[in-house]
């Protein structure tokens, strides 16, 4: 089997739907060629289409970005991701500051772009999160105040849902812990809990730092810190 032959074949889905290249130039059996097309399909099924195409267009405007700089796009290298972040932030990029929520979603898109490559974004590096937290100070919006749903309004809620559906079950997770903890949407679109993150106890139990909340402004996410334990 030729080099090309065997990109084809072997090749995987990486960043913004682009393939990275296999680690070496065995020929693959037709087994595992049939494997390898459905590890790339699963991969590629792991997101919504409008959240692929999101981040491979935020992917895009960093590669075009670093080009026009001249600064390296191919490791996640946090002064670099600072920079782009400030770019965005003043206006340096075609002239239009960004709006925060934008600049947000694209360290978001770099953050699981870069992890497909197997290099991590590190958040709390001071050369972003510091950036990020000054950006959210200067530019940040206060959300407009809402009406609060109450414990009446969350049953009615509950009670559209069909608990067969594993989406919806999701959702009645969202509406509880979001309940419970008194979030915004946007603090809700914010919690993220990962592997090792979860609390080994007899009970039910979640710990969550929240952040771009009123009192923390500056969306480091160091407080408030809300902790449910059912």
């Amino acid at each position: 089997m030729g080099r090309s032959e065997t990109e084809a074949a072997g090749t995987f889905l990486g960043a913004g739907g682009q393939s990275v290249e296999p680690t070496d130039d065995r020929p693959l059996s037709p087994a595992l060629r049939r494997t390898r097309e459905d590890a790339r399909a699963y991969a590629k099924a792991s997101q919504p289409p409008n959240t692929s195409r999101a981040y491979a267009s935020d992917w895009g405007h960093y590669l075009d970005w670093c080009q026009s700089v001249e600064l390296p796009s191919e490791s996640a290298n946090p002064e670099v991701i600072g920079l782009y972040l400030t770019a965005m932030a003043n206006g340096s990029i075609g002239g239009v500051a960004l709006a925060v929520s934008t600049i947000d979603r694209r360290l978001s898109a770099l953050t699981w772009t870069f992890r497909q490559l197997k290099q991590v974004v590190d958040r709390k590096d001071p050369q972003i999160a510091t950036v990020l937290c000054g950006i959210k100070r200067v530019h940040g919006k206060r959300p407009a105040a809402k009406e609060a749903a109450l414990t009446e309004d969350l049953l009615a809620m509950l009670d559209t849902l069909d608990l067969r559906k594993l989406g919806h079950i999701r959702d009645k997770a969202i509406l509880l812990v979001g309940f419970a903890g008194g979030l915004r949407r946007s603090e809700i679109v914010g919690l993220d809990v990962g592997p090792g993150q979860s609390v080994d106890t007899d009970e039910a139990c979640m710990d969550s730092s929240v952040a771009g909340t009123t009192s923390n402004s500056g969306g480091d996410g160091a407080a408030p810190s809300c902790s449910w334990t059912t």
